[in-house]
């Protein structure tokens, strides 16, 4: 047997060698529980970056279907003076076989439902500043600037 290698394991019998071992292992307990620690330490900032990112994507999340709540109001009113003036045109076309009375009733139907649609804009456009102003004052939570 090599004689550098006797004398290693010659030396790893005795006390002194148990101590180092010893030593050594404590060393790698502590450097164990310090990983340990960071990590538990990355993982609730992870925790806490999720759930201030989820708080403020459900915040802006809301204020989008409000938004497109009033937008669905608005196309559907649209739609509404739409149908009322393509049954106007058709009166018109039929005019001549029919008479002006189907002509008239047609263009006051469109004007009722034109000022139904504007009561709808204008209803909507104060909800829109009433939410917008409401915004202002208590803003969504902004989403997180840095991760961890």
């Amino acid at each position: 047997m090599n004689p550098k290698i006797a004398r290693v394991w010659q030396w790893a019998g005795t006390p002194a060698a148990a101590r180092v071992l010893f030593a050594g292992m404590c060393l790698y307990f502590v450097a164990l529980g310090v990983l340990v620690a960071k990590q538990a330490s990355l993982v609730r900032c992870q925790a806490e970056y999720a759930s201030a990112s989820a708080r403020s994507t459900q915040a802006r999340a809301a204020i989008a279907a409000e938004d497109r709540r009033l937008d669905r109001a608005d196309d559907a009113a649209e739609e509404l003076t739409r149908a009322s003036f393509g049954r106007l045109l058709i009166a018109m076309r039929d005019q001549p076989v029919k008479g002006a009375a189907p002509v008239q009733a047609a263009f006051t139907d469109l004007l009722k439902t034109q000022t139904s649609e504007n009561n709808i804009r204008a209803a909507n456009r104060a909800e829109r500043l009433r939410l917008e102003d409401e915004r202002r004052k208590n803003p969504p939570a902004a989403p997180p600037e840095t991760f961890c």
